[in-house]
């Protein structure tokens, strides 16, 4: 790989790829039901922190369709519609589909030598996505305390096991049975937490300048995205993510 090999002059190249898929065997899939409430949440981007309350509670504004799926569009069918527009990717969500608990898997795909080896996994999550007004929250769902009860003990353990909202999305525009669009590029070229890859790489903090998504392909039950990414410390070492 040609990329690969002109990085190991000044850094230690390797591949990583996300995927995120229905659970198998999902005949009757899992889901949540919708919150009530707005806000990011704990465990978000943007949430408050000891600095203080960040981010914005002002609702973006939804464009028309044809303004951000635009010709340009390299569009792909799948569990999600997948849009590509240069540097950029949309998924876009059906309704149906919100609620719904998916599998998100992130491991190492290519390295040279060094301390990690193609497979590597980078971790594993439980999420599902959640819409209030115009925005879409992605949040995990936790299985740590749960009950087969439907009564009061129910109640209790829901109430004890919240998920947290890891991401907050703007809807860009809205398509055809109340689909919605958004824009999740950051996902797979900042290397975020908590689908980080960097401590399997063995680095931290990503180089845009030299970072880019590879590929993405969407499947009817998955979606694959393999990105090229380059952490700058302790030393410069580029890895190729899925």
């Amino acid at each position: 790989m040609k990329y690969m090999r002109s990085t190991l002059s000044f850094a230690l190249a390797a591949a990583i790829c996300a995927a995120i898929a229905l659970p198998a065997g999902a005949q009757n899939p899992q889901r949540r039901n919708p919150r009530p409430g707005g806000g990011q949440g704990a465990g978000a981007p943007g949430a408050g922190g000891p600095a203080g309350p960040q981010g914005s509670l002002q609702q973006a504004a939804i464009k028309p369709y044809e303004e951000v799926v635009t010709k340009e569009a390299k569009s792909q069918d799948g569990v999600f519609k997948v849009h590509r527009i240069k540097d950029s990717v949309y998924w876009e969500i059906p309704e149906d589909k919100l609620g719904r608990v998916f599998l998100w898997q992130t491991e190492v795909a290519e390295v040279p030598e060094g301390p990690s080896y193609p497979g590597t996994a980078a971790g594993t999550h439980v999420i599902y996505f959640e819409r209030h007004e115009n925005t879409i929250y992605l949040r995990e769902q936790h299985y740590n305390v749960r009950t087969m009860a439907k009564d009061g003990l129910a109640t209790g353990v829901a109430a004890t096991n919240i998920s947290p909202i890891l991401f907050a999305f703007p809807i860009q525009a809205e398509g055809k049975s109340k689909s919605v669009v958004i824009d999740v590029t950051r996902l797979f070229s900042s290397d975020p937490a908590p689908f980080s890859a960097a401590g399997a790489v063995g680095g931290s903090g990503v180089d845009l300048s030299r970072s880019y998504i590879d590929r993405i392909t969407a499947f009817p039950k998955n979606i694959e995205t393999r990105s090229m990414l380059t952490f700058q410390t302790p030393a410069a070492r580029t890895a190729l993510i899925h």
